[in-house]
């Protein structure tokens, strides 16, 4: 048998708090970083389930931030 051992790096040993500034400039909400990091969570979690692995890559995680501002021009114009 073949023992693992798993670590939940995201959010545990991550600050992803150290984005909101980033996020508040360009996009007008820090709140939106929960946003996203749900999308790229699913994404990964989609992958995973697949058997694709989708790593952290600069196109993935630029569709990801894409996707939450879509939602947000969306709901604007609503």
């Amino acid at each position: 048998m073949t023992r693992v051992i798993a670590f939940d790096v995201n959010k545990t040993l991550l600050d992803l708090r150290a984005l909101d500034a980033a996020f508040e400039e360009s996009l007008g909400s820090a709140e939106l970083r929960g946003q996203w990091f749900a999308q790229m969570l699913q994404l990964s979690f989609g992958g995973g389930l697949t058997g694709e692995y989708i790593g952290p890559r600069p196109d993935i995680v630029g569709a990801d931030l894409d996707a939450v501002v879509d939602q947000i021009v969306a709901l604007d114009a609503a």
